[in-house]
């Protein structure tokens, strides 16, 4: 055995590993799960910045995040700036983004907050916060817009279409996902799309760690596999169970 080569590999493996050491909290809905909310606000450790584009009512929907964060135990929570109306508005947010140690999308419409993000030309600099190590986390429309292909939304039942989403992930993703039967559409999306899929249940949090995605809830985050011969795995997660997965 080649002493120096595998040393080198350890090295290799310890930069890959690193390079995909943030978190993301993806939560799918509706109830907040309290330990995912603990767990979240243990990681972020600073001030919390709430990006409220995808709602029309950006001040209840700040409202009712922040005392779900607070009850977790949260202490520094910032609301973004909703609507961009000059330049400064936009470097006031790259500021407030600098300053910050975690992010949380809230819910309404995926396509209105991507809309934001591409008009304002800031994937680059949410994706380099990732990168740096600050935590992510969104709920409903929030976690929809978090992987590299967002759903636009649409017929349960019918192929999704999909837009260029924030791009933490590479994997599909859907929420509200039991209680709106959403499992036709993911399945559809996956087989055409050869990738895995993500189903967050209302209630649930998927907590993507690196590689490993851990379910938090009382129902059940689940997990669609495509293989070679044309099938899909479909593997259900319970609270804590984990999984390994794609790297992004």
């Amino acid at each position: 055995m080649n002493f120096g080569t595998v040393t080198f590999s350890a090295i290799i493996f310890l930069l890959s590993a690193l390079a995909q050491a943030s978190t993301v909290f993806m939560f799918g809905g509706g109830s907040r799960p309290q330990v995912a909310l603990q767990k979240f606000v243990e990681q972020a450790q600073g001030q919390i910045l709430v990006i409220t584009w995808a709602t029309g009512e950006p001040e209840a929907s700040f409202a009712a995040l922040q005392s779900d964060l607070i009850k977790a135990g949260a202490q520094q929570i910032l609301p973004s700036i909703h609507e961009f109306k000059s330049i400064q508005d936009r470097q006031d947010f790259i500021e407030d983004l600098k300053n910050s140690k975690a992010v949380f999308f809230t819910g309404g419409d995926q396509n209105v907050a991507l809309d934001v993000i591409d008009q304002q030309n800031l994937r680059a600099e949410l994706q380099a916060a990732y990168e740096s190590g600050k935590v992510f986390a969104g709920t409903s429309a929030g976690t929809a817009l978090i992987p590299k292909l967002a759903m636009r939304g649409g017929d349960p039942h019918s192929l999704p279409q999909t837009r260029l989403g924030l791009g933490l992930l590479d994997y599909f993703v859907d929420q509200h996902f039991i209680v709106r039967d959403r499992e036709p559409r993911l399945r559809k999306l996956v087989e055409q799309g050869q990738k895995w899929g993500v189903g967050v249940d209302e209630g649930m949090c998927a907590m993507v760690e690196g590689q490993k995605l851990t379910a938090l809830g009382p129902t059940e985050v689940q997990i669609f596999i495509p293989k070679t011969n044309g099938t899909i795995d479909k593997v259900r997660l319970q609270n804590e169970a984990h999984i390994v997965m794609p790297t992004r």
